[in-house]
C-alpha cells in the first residue's frame, strides 16, 4: 500500500471536541467521508494508454489494462498471458473512516501500486512520466477541495452554512 499522506487542517482537533461537546459530530464525520471518498475516485482514473498498452505483432509483449503481460506468440498467431496478471488498481481503492479518531484512510492492497501511484520516493519515474499521478500529488493538489469540504461540513454541523 502506497504510504500514507495527512491531510491536517491546523486548529480542527480543538474544533472536533467543541463540537463534539455539542453532539455535533455526524455532520462533520458525513464531511470527511465525502473528501475521502472524492480523493479515492480521482485515484481510479487511469491515464490515457500508451503503445506499451497495445500489441505490436506477432513476437510482441504488451501489458492489457485489467488482463496483465501478454503476448503474441509467433508460432501459432496465439495471443496468450504470461507473468504475473493484473490486479486491477482501479477498483482496489478503498476508503475507511473512524468517528473515534475523526480520521480518514484511502488506499489499497494492490502489489505493485507503490510503483504505480505511490509518493514521491516510491513511484517509478516511468509510471509518472505517462501520467501516472502518485497518491500526494493527488492529495496536494486536490488539499484546497478538501479544505473546502471540511470547512463546509464544521459551518453545517454549527448552523453557519
Amino acid at each position: 500500500m502506497p504510504e500514507g499522506v495527512e491531510v491536517k487542517i491546523e486548529g480542527m482537533d480543538e474544533l472536533i471536541k467543541k463540537l463534539d461537546k455539542l453532539g455535533k459530530m455526524s455532520t462533520v464525520h458525513a464531511g470527511m467521508k465525502a473528501a475521502a471518498n472524492v480523493l479515492k475516485g480521482l485515484m481510479t482514473v487511469y491515464p490515457d494508454e500508451t503503445a506499451a498498452n497495445f500489441p505490436d505483432g506477432p513476437g510482441s509483449s504488451w501489458y492489457q489494462r485489467g488482463k496483465g503481460s501478454l503476448y503474441w506468440r509467433i508460432r501459432d498467431n496465439a495471443r496468450v498471458s504470461y507473468g504475473k496478471k493484473s490486479e486491477v488498481l482501479s477498483s482496489k481503492w478503498t476508503s475507511k473512516y473512524s468517528e473515534s479518531k475523526t480520521e480518514a484512510t484511502i488506499g489499497t492492497n494492490v502489489s505493485y501500486s507503490p510503483f504505480v501511484q505511490g509518493p514521491k520516493g516510491t513511484q517509478s519515474k516511468a509510471m509518472a512520466k505517462i501520467g501516472w499521478q502518485g497518491v500526494d500529488t493527488v492529495a496536494n493538489k486536490e488539499l484546497p477541495r478538501i479544505q473546502e469540504m471540511l470547512f463546509a461540513a464544521v459551518k453545517r454541523a454549527i448552523g453557519a452554512a
